[in-house]
């Protein structure tokens, strides 16, 4: 919310639903939880020059830990297939940063791997969110496109 909500100005996007899954380390009600805690000290540590509240590199954070994750259960067979395998089966899994309710959960029919997020409205109040199942599904870029093809 911050880098796009905060420099519109949150007096001008009243009324607006987002979504978040993860902890937001800038926000005071998570000052003390220890994956925020452990979460800058890495930051600190390995990207000293990258801000603590930039989605980018918390992304990135999460990924890793589930590809981290995925290898670790490979095991010794460490073939494609079975990367594969482990990292299209998720089922309620949980890294670090992510906020209570909203667990890793995929498959090789479908990667998407959040089913539920959290909803925050603009005013921003302090745990003011609430996690509810997303249930619209994404279309392709392809479906979208035939959607409007012959439209001005």
């Amino acid at each position: 919310m911050q880098t796009v909500l905060t420099p519109a100005g949150l007096e001008n996007v009243q009324g607006v639903l987002t979504t978040q899954f993860t902890k937001q380390a800038g926000d005071p009600a998570w000052a003390q939880d220890p994956e925020v805690i452990e979460y800058i000290a890495f930051l600190k540590k390995w990207a000293p020059n990258d801000s603590p509240n930039d989605f980018i590199g918390l992304t990135g954070y999460i990924n890793a830990q589930a590809i981290a994750r995925a290898l670790d259960r490979c095991g010794d067979d460490l073939t494609r297939d079975n990367l594969l395998h482990q990292a299209t089966n998720f089922k309620k899994e949980r890294v670090a940063m992510l906020l209570p309710g909203v667990e890793l959960n995929n498959s090789r029919a479908n990667y998407a791997p959040y089913r539920r997020y959290a909803w925050q409205d603009s005013k921003m109040r302090r745990g003011s969110f609430w996690i509810k199942p997303l249930r619209a599904r994404v279309r392709s870029a392809a479906q979208a496109s035939t959607d409007h093809a012959g439209s001005p």
